[in-house]
């Protein structure tokens, strides 16, 4: 994945998200909500993003630092927005000028926006709001926002770009980040010609020796088979068979009473009778 789209991964992934009254269980969806308190600024609150703790005041640029400090870590974060330690980019007017400082805020009417940049709006002569960029498509500007809506919280917007009031676009340096390879789908091993040898080679090996101890196998094989007892039924009818020596049992004793009886020992069978007529 681009650096792009896995900063919008991670905006979209919290669309939806709510503000809470109060600063417990902010990430608990079930917990009292609408308010400023939000896990993003939790988040923040706990390293040196800003320059004071920010939960419980707007968090439409803490929800857009903390994607990108989410998906990059705090080390790319800084590298690519140019802001420092203990900022003020809380501020929509702060968060613009280190990009200003950087070279990379592109003022309206200088260029289109592009997916990932950070849009800054204006009410009069201030620094209103921001939001990502999710997309721009046939002259409307589609965004994901924090600190927005009602209820205040995550939301997914589209306006016409002619229609807003803006001050222009951060864009980090997406550059900076390499591409994050993707994961690809395992494939089937291939059969080498190495394989194929190794099979035929094990053939001529089994039926090398089943040829000289098949027998024995076969032997063995049977004698771990269950044996199972015949029906008394058959009780008078077996006594007269053995007794005819139509049937013999094995070295063994066992007449096999319970197995199928093959061609070649019916033919046996078919034989002995005609002797004896």
């Amino acid at each position: 994945m681009t650096a792009v789209e896995r900063v919008l991964a991670t905006a979209i992934a919290e669309v939806g998200y709510e503000g809470h009254a109060v600063g417990e269980n902010v990430d608990n969806p079930e917990a009292t909500k609408s308010g400023k308190y939000n896990k993003y600024a939790r988040d923040l609150d706990q390293t040196d993003m800003f320059n004071g703790a920010k939960n419980g005041a707007d968090w439409c640029a803490v929800f857009a630092c903390w994607t990108l400090w989410k998906t990059f870590g705090m080390e790319t974060f800084r590298k690519i927005t140019g802001i420092p330690a203990r900022s003020m980019a809380a501020g929509v007017k702060y968060l613009a000028e280190y990009f200003k400082q950087k070279g990379r805020f592109i003022a309206i009417g200088a260029g289109d926006p592009k997916p990932g940049d950070l849009v800054c709006y204006r009410n009069g002569q201030y620094w209103q709001h921001t939001g990502v960029v999710e997309k721009y498509e046939n002259g409307y500007l589609y965004t994901i926002e924090g600190n927005w809506g009602t209820p205040s919280g995550v939301h997914r917007r589209a306006n016409r770009l002619i229609s807003l009031t803006l001050w222009g676009f951060c864009r980090p340096d997406y550059a900076a980040v390499p591409d994050e390879p993707e994961e690809q789908p395992a494939e089937e091993p291939q059969k080498g010609e190495s394989a194929t040898m190794a099979e035929e080679q094990f053939a001529k090996m089994l039926q090398s020796y089943l040829e000289t101890h098949g027998a024995e196998v076969l032997a063995q094989l049977e004698a771990m088979r269950p044996k199972a007892s015949p029906a008394t039924w058959s009780e008078d009818a077996r006594k007269w068979a053995t007794q005819a020596d139509f049937f013999s049992g094995d070295e063994t004793g066992d007449f096999h009473w319970t197995e199928a009886v093959t061609r070649e020992q019916l033919a046996v069978i078919l034989y002995k009778a005609n002797q004896r007529k």
